[in-house]
């Protein structure tokens, strides 16, 4: 699918500023079309191809998701209506294995660490090594400490005394 050009060119201007000099001479840009909520890229440098990032950016850069989480002091619901809580969460699995690495972080999205692969077909539900596979990664995701609301708290204290 063609790339309109200020998306090009929003996407060149990301890459260079987020991964350094190898990046402004030009991207090779593919469009991927498996985003729901994101518009999702496959970039590369013209220089090197063998290396590639994804991009990831809202498709409606206007719309705010709610990420909702269990408040365990008072047993209620809370939303973060920023890109933080999403970012903390992508840290957290990344540093697990369980997702690619974080490269940049900008107001309408990030930028990953692209990992080849390729989307699940119903056989491989018949492959007992790969539903092997995704019980293990699914148990060891749902076995993450990860505090959200404690460090949505120590972040905004942080922010409040700076």
């Amino acid at each position: 699918m063609e790339v309109g050009e200020n998306t090009s060119k929003k996407l060149q201007q990301l890459c260079e500023d987020f991964l350094g000099d190898e990046w402004s001479g030009g991207l090779h840009i593919q469009k991927i079309e498996c985003g729901v909520a994101n518009q999702i890229y496959r970039c590369s440098p013209k220089v090197n191809k063998e290396i590639a990032v994804i991009v990831r950016m809202p498709a409606n850069f206007s719309e705010e998701f709610a990420i909702k989480e269990l408040d365990k002091e008072s047993g209620g619901e809370f939303q973060m209506h920023s890109n933080a809580a999403r970012i903390i969460i992508c840290c957290v699995i990344a540093d697990a294995g369980l997702a690619p690495e974080l490269l940049g972080v900008f107001d309408e999205g990030r930028i990953e660490k692209y990992i080849a692969g390729r989307n699940m077909v119903i056989e491989d539900l018949n492959d007992f090594s790969f539903t092997s596979l995704i019980a293990k990664m699914m148990a060891k995701f749902h076995s993450l400490d990860c505090f959200l609301n404690q460090i949505i708290q120590k972040l905004s204290l942080i922010i409040e005394n700076v």
